[in-house]
């Protein structure tokens, strides 16, 4: 998502003043106690988070899905797997921090169960999105996470 703002100041002799602002995704790892890993995408907006792909939690919630991760150069692409729904949502272009992937992979690769979700960051604090239509967060249950290594 990019917002570009114009505007014509004094003092600018009549040129305009651009403004490009990126708000780029992020994929986020966490290991919460007592909880499967979660595996999820920062999103700028909440209005972004909660509308996309909402028809997935909101179709069947207990489905079970899989995530494939593809690095691309310096960043992921993030594919949802949900046999049972028959689809493949997509997620590109997403910003991750390298050393945390390779942590995360390293200290869940015996686990058999994990959690998608959206979030939000507020006051630098992640925090999970709840779905306008349901009022519920917006959490798939995953079986299996794979890395597809990068073509050279």
């Amino acid at each position: 998502m990019v917002a570009i703002i114009c505007s014509n100041q004094p003092g600018t002799d009549g040129l305009n003043l651009i403004e490009i602002f990126c708000y780029a995704m992020e994929l986020v790892f966490k290991l919460p106690r007592g909880k499967p890993p979660f595996i999820g995408v920062l999103f700028p907006t909440e209005y972004s988070a909660c509308h996309e792909n909402q028809d997935l939690p909101e179709r069947k919630p207990s489905v079970v899905c899989r995530i494939l991760l593809e690095p691309i150069k310096t960043q992921m692409h993030l594919r949802l797997v949900c046999e049972e729904l028959v689809t493949i949502r997509f997620y590109n272009y997403l910003h991750y921090d390298h050393e945390k992937l390779k942590n995360w992979l390293y200290l869940t690769k015996d686990r058999k169960e994990f959690t998608f979700g959206h979030i939000v960051r507020e006051r630098d604090t992640d925090k999970p999105v709840k779905l306008y239509s349901t009022n519920k967060y917006f959490v798939l249950k995953i079986e299996k996470v794979e890395v597809i290594q990068e073509q050279r």
